[in-house]
């Protein structure tokens, strides 16, 4: 009678634990964090809207993506962050398609009458001009030009239309002289007639 006792008793012991920990460990656990799943959805905690947002600089490498990099590219632009703090650089990764394909504006400044009579301040319509359709093909993508940190120094009436059009002159925001362009350029093989 005590061994069928010890046998029944070791039996209960076996099914008892065989129930007990897989609700111990998957079952009040699953039922746990759904309760707290359940909770967040109802009870969304209130974010205050920041005070100030950082510059984010997002450095995208880029193979064969002719056909998706203007999406993706629009896409960061539509996103909820304030589009005057994103920074997007566009690294060739030894693409093979017409990843980085130009399409030739066909604008003649020379047809502007502005330009034409040779004003001291032509540049400055010139640049307005072109950057007014470059912002119209462009879409909400941010656009920049080359202007150094030189060229600051300098009389220049195009800067003008830059800054009314909002347009971004990196090598001129990260002090880039002209002098840092030629070396730059001679670091990666530019013969010195192009710099």
């Amino acid at each position: 009678m005590t061994a069928i006792k010890n046998m029944l008793m070791s039996s209960v012991i076996f099914w008892v634990a065989w129930i007990v920990i897989p609700l111990i460990m998957e079952v009040i656990p699953t039922v746990g964090n759904f309760i707290i799943l359940l909770k967040r959805r109802i009870m969304k905690k209130k974010y205050k809207p920041l005070s100030h947002y950082p510059e984010v600089s997002l450095i995208v490498p880029v193979y064969n993506s002719a056909e998706t990099l203007y999406a993706c590219v629009q896409s960061i632009y539509q996103s909820n962050y304030p589009k005057d703090k994103i920074f997007v650089l566009l690294v060739n990764n030894m693409s093979q398609d017409n990843s980085f394909e130009m399409e030739l504006l066909d604008l003649n400044p020379l047809q502007m009458e502005a330009v034409v009579f040779n004003h001291t301040d032509r540049c400055y319509f010139c640049k307005k001009h072109l950057f007014l359709e470059l912002k119209r093909r462009a879409a909400d993508l941010p656009l920049c030009d080359g202007t150094n940190h030189s060229d600051l120094s300098h009389y220049r009436p195009g800067l003008k239309a830059l800054s009314e059009l909002k347009i971004h002159s990196p090598l001129a925001e990260a002090e880039f002289s002209k002098q840092d362009n030629r070396e730059v350029g001679a670091l990666i093989g530019l013969e010195p007639k192009r710099l």
